[in-house]
């Protein structure tokens, strides 16, 4: 389900309750009233057939008018009540069509408005990818003549993890883009442990600046139902911020794990740890801890990687999870359905 498709349905659910709560409401109010009347009624035909009986009428035949009375009343007010309760289902059926009519068009404005906002993000993210991939190759290649002095080299360098940053900047917001319009993700078995080998791979290059081990744990090879380039590009950008946040000198230890149904990945790191009150928030876009998270020098990041990693998965019937002690490292557990 899109996020728009849910929140119309949540939108619906509430203007149908309000509604039915509104109908109920008056309903309950014109039963009362009428059962008033119906028995300022009724009372007046009960001294009315006390009376008869003070005329002398035979007792047998005011017995009888007293309990076709009584009979007259009870289906009176049955009916009463089975209209009622039929007037309030037709306003929770036809209120439910015409609040799904209704939250449709209270949402559609801000539809257009987003799915604009999006395509325009995919399109700045695509035609940013050429000229920054030109723009790194000019460095890298600069960056290997020997002729360029120390400071040149520094400036080159600096440029080049700016570049770097920017790539993963547009790669970020592209793929949030696509996972946010619904794009279908082709899913396929994959080896859990091939995909999880070639990521280690290329992140390893960072991890040896920082001295930083991968450990590997793993099951026995099984499958997942997935699409590897996604998966692939999850895990680059969670062990990108294991790194990033974790000290030299450290471990960072990847585990698999076949369950019944799923197959799971833990990364877990020895870094400085997640605030509690920051663990839920941390998924969502452009979200930042101001802590020491960020302090470091070379941290970096846009705050988008963790959302990008959450709606890919999403994308793919899987999930993410975090444990997170502060001073102690975090544990990001990623979730997906077995093949």
């Amino acid at each position: 389900m899109s996020e728009f498709s849910y929140a119309r349905a949540r939108l619906t659910i509430w203007y149908t309750l309000i509604l039915f709560v509104v109908s109920v409401l008056l309903s309950g109010l014109y039963y009362w009233r009428s059962m008033q009347i119906i028995h300022l009624q009724s009372q007046r035909l009960e001294q009315r057939l006390q009376q008869d009986v003070q005329d002398q009428m035979p007792p047998r035949r005011a017995m009888m008018r007293a309990e076709i009375f009584q009979t007259e009343l009870e289906v009176v007010t049955d009916q009463l009540r089975r209209q009622i309760v039929f007037i309030n289902l037709l306003v929770l059926g036809f209120g439910s069509a015409f609040s799904y009519l209704l939250a449709g068009k209270t949402l559609r404005p801000i539809e257009r408005v987003f799915a604009t906002q999006r395509r325009f993000i995919s399109d700045a993210s695509h035609e940013l990818k050429t000229p920054l991939t030109a723009l790194r190759t000019s460095l890298e290649v600069s960056l290997l003549d020997n002729k360029i002095g120390k400071t040149a080299t520094k400036v080159l360098q600096e440029n080049l993890v700016d570049i770097t940053n920017l790539q993963t900047l547009t790669e970020n917001l592209l793929s949030l883009a696509r996972t946010r319009e619904g794009s279908q993700l082709e899913r396929t078995a994959i080896p859990l442990g091939m995909i999880v080998q070639q990521a280690t791979k290329k992140i390893v290059a960072l991890a040896k600046q920082k001295k930083i081990t991968l450990k590997l744990e793993s099951d026995p090879i099984f499958n997942i139902r997935a699409n590897e380039q996604s998966v692939l590009r999850v895990l680059i950008i969670l062990l990108d911020n294991a790194i990033k946040y974790s000290p030299e000198k450290s471990t960072i230890t990847i585990t698999t794990q076949k369950q019944r149904r799923t197959g799971s990945i833990v990364i877990t790191d020895q870094g400085i740890g997640i605030a509690p009150k920051h663990q839920v928030t941390i998924f969502e876009r452009f979200f930042r801890v101001a802590s020491a998270r960020t302090k470091s020098s070379d941290a970096g990041g846009h705050g988008l990687g963790l959302s990008v990693a959450r709606e890919l998965l999403a994308a793919m019937g899987g999930s993410i999870s975090l444990k997170s002690t502060l001073g102690s490292g975090s544990t990001f557990t990623i979730t997906l359905p077995l093949a």
